[in-house]
């Protein structure tokens, strides 16, 4: 390698993200006329570059952990320490946090602390035409802004409650049940489509609410999901509404369908009626519902759907 008569410097360089990069003093001109290296007007000028690892970076010295205040409010609503209000929703009781639930649904902050504020001040606010598992999940998400795990019926859920009655517990979780029933026809829930599911393994109880104790009940999990949905109308938590539509559109199938169509049309959940009436653009869909008169329900219940679903209908012909 031949050995360089002039070195202008050695020296480290950081290149950065650019098209070039110069040095404008690398020799006096009249100096480099003067020399020998200038021949017919022509010098060659050579450039070592050597790439040199800069230090390691190692691994950051503070890991940040997630946000914790979901699973904050979470232990608070489960530890009720500093509760200052209780509900009461079929025999169950729930001390809870008037900030909390007002902060989150303008319903409860209208019942808890506006005008309409009926009954806040006294110890206990009864909720009728609501099971104790479906306010409990409706608690959760106020809390956690997340929905907790789906296991239909009431097994573990109730042992989790804090249940003032000692006694006649059986009879309450009997009356409970029979309350849902009568609530789910009140939504639209429709008898019809859950007597399809009475010739299953097991014995299971009215409006699906018996629960496999090896595997969960999904027909549990529908009615829970459609009760839930109804809740979060009821206390403006749209979120909620939303999460609870999107989850009920995987049930959508013949036996379903009109159900759910008539709960998204009296509650406006657009996306899970959209759900439902895509479904229905299948003419083999449309045959099977028909055959079962399975439209008698939408056209006694929200007879103003029959008209979209012809309009969906005849836009696919």
């Amino acid at each position: 390698m031949q050995t360089p008569a002039h070195i202008r410097a050695t020296k480290a360089c950081t290149f950065v993200n650019q098209k070039c990069w110069e040095d404008n003093k690398i020799w006096k001109r009249d100096a480099l006329e003067r020399s020998k290296h200038l021949t017919d007007d022509c010098f060659t000028i050579r450039c070592d570059i050597f790439v040199t690892k800069g230090p390691a970076c190692s691994a950051p010295l503070m890991v940040l952990p997630p946000p914790g205040i979901h699973e904050n409010f979470g232990d608070l609503l489960r530890n009720k320490e500093g509760a200052d209000v209780v509900f009461e929703v079929g025999g169950v009781t729930f001390p809870v946090h008037r900030c909390v639930l007002a902060a989150r649904s303008t319903v409860f902050k209208a019942q808890l602390f506006g005008s309409a504020a009926d009954g806040a001040a006294s110890s206990t606010i009864r909720i009728d035409n609501m099971e104790a598992n479906v306010f409990k999940a409706l608690l959760v998400f106020i809390y956690t802004d997340s929905l907790p795990e789906m296991e239909g019926g009431d097994g573990d859920d109730e042992k989790e409650d804090e249940r003032e009655p000692e006694e006649g517990d059986e009879e309450e979780s009997a009356e409970g049940d029979r309350e849902d029933g009568e609530e789910i026809e009140d939504q639209g829930e429709s008898a019809e489509g859950d007597e399809d599911n009475e010739t299953e393994e097991g014995s299971q109880e009215e409006d699906g609410s018996q629960v496999d104790d090896d595997n969960e009940d999904p027909e549990a999990e529908r009615v829970m999901l459609q009760n839930l949905l109804v809740a979060a109308d009821k206390y403006n938590l749209e979120r909620l509404k939303l999460i609870c539509g999107d989850r009920l559109g995987a049930y959508v199938d013949v036996n379903k369908v009109t159900t759910l169509l008539v709960l998204a049309e009296q509650y406006r959940c657009s996306e899970l009626k959209e759900v439902c009436m895509e479904f229905f653009k299948s003419l083999e869909n449309l045959k099977k519902v028909m055959a079962d008169d399975g439209l008698e329900h939408v056209t006694r219940t929200c007879p103003s759907v029959l008209k979209e679903l012809l309009a969906k209908f005849a836009s696919t012909v």
